[in-house]
């Protein structure tokens, strides 16, 4: 499971639809489906009901829902922190005003 999963499974369960979801992520909707089928096989639980139109969570999406949301925030943050502080040396250049030959 990566942050690319979470972000996937996040966009289903507020779009409510794999369609309109992998619109949002600009992924194909078999990308996206395929995506989601691995992360239900690796947790071992069907996150979502299909439906004729669009998909109903199940109560395991319900309980994964706020952590992927906290696991996504603290990655973005992660990284945010160290773009932000990346070092930074001050370099002054001196020229001599005639420099001769």
């Amino acid at each position: 499971m990566d942050v690319r999963t979470l972000r996937a499974f996040v966009a289903v369960f507020e779009e409510r639809n794999i369609t309109a979801a992998a619109t949002r992520l600009f992924i194909t909707q078999p990308t996206l489906s395929t995506t989601i089928k691995t992360l239900e096989d690796e947790l071992g639980v069907n996150l979502f009901v299909r439906q004729a139109r669009g998909v109903e969570g199940t109560e395991a999406a319900h309980r994964l829902y706020p952590r992927a949301k906290r696991l996504i925030a603290d990655t973005d943050s992660l990284a945010r922190e160290f773009r932000e502080t990346s070092p930074c040396l001050e370099v002054t250049v001196g020229i001599e005003a005639d420099l001769g030959d």
